[in-house]
């Protein structure tokens, strides 16, 4: 049996995997299957079934400002019968499962290596942690154009696939620099992302609709 982290990456392994998570038809009997701490299972679908739960939507469609967010699914929890100390316990759940910052330091089973994929001028190394010589956990992954840095992905990886917070720069020409931050699922940015450009202007883009049902 995996521990909740584990477990809960584990179900974002199919590409429906993060909307399934939202669907307690989908997801509750799954995840105790993969997991029998029932403390976190509790935890768990507080933040994803409750009342916090259009508030934790709202948090990843706009996941620059998470500690906004982070505040009021806070509040939601309590209102819905958890402790603070639990409902912080569900939230951090949450947060070192899709490598929010100052929580990417939680990991288990933690491994260094290097993959990389050659594509005619195009190589990415990745530096984190794997599974099955695929991207698994919390990595980084660096961009070569013609040997020269190009930019860099900071995420999570399920399967190959970022999911959760992402830290993402750009590099144009070899100089100019675009940092971009938001909420990743399947390798896209959703909701909206904020995006920094070398002169210090800022502003929001689009990324794909996130819609649960």
């Amino acid at each position: 049996m995996q521990n909740i982290i584990c477990a809960l990456r584990t179900m974002c392994e199919s590409e429906s995997g993060f909307v399934d998570l939202f669907n307690k038809n989908k997801s509750l009997a799954k995840l105790m299957t993969l997991t029998n701490d029932q403390k976190d299972i509790i935890l768990f679908s507080k933040l994803f079934y409750g009342k916090a739960r259009a508030n934790l939507i709202a948090l990843i469609n706009d996941a620059y400002q998470y500690q906004k967010y982070a505040e009021l699914i806070l509040a939601d929890l309590v209102s819905d019968g958890l402790s603070y100390a639990d409902a912080r316990a569900a939230l951090d759940i949450f947060f070192i499962t899709f490598g929010f910052p100052g929580y990417r330091g939680v990991t288990f089973n933690a491994i260094l290596e290097f993959v990389s994929y050659d594509s005619g001028d195009f190589k990415t190394v990745y530096e984190g942690e794997t599974v099955d010589g695929k991207e698994y956990g919390v990595g980084k992954r660096q961009n070569y154009y013609e040997g020269e840095s190009c930019g860099f992905d900071e995420c999570v990886w399920v399967a190959g696939r970022m999911i959760g917070y992402c830290y993402a720069l750009e590099i144009e020409m070899g100089e100019y620099e675009t940092k971009k931050y938001g909420f990743i699922v399947n390798d896209n940015f959703v909701g909206k992302y904020m995006t920094i450009y070398e002169d210090g202007e800022e502003g929001y883009m689009k990324g794909k609709p996130f819609v649960v049902e």
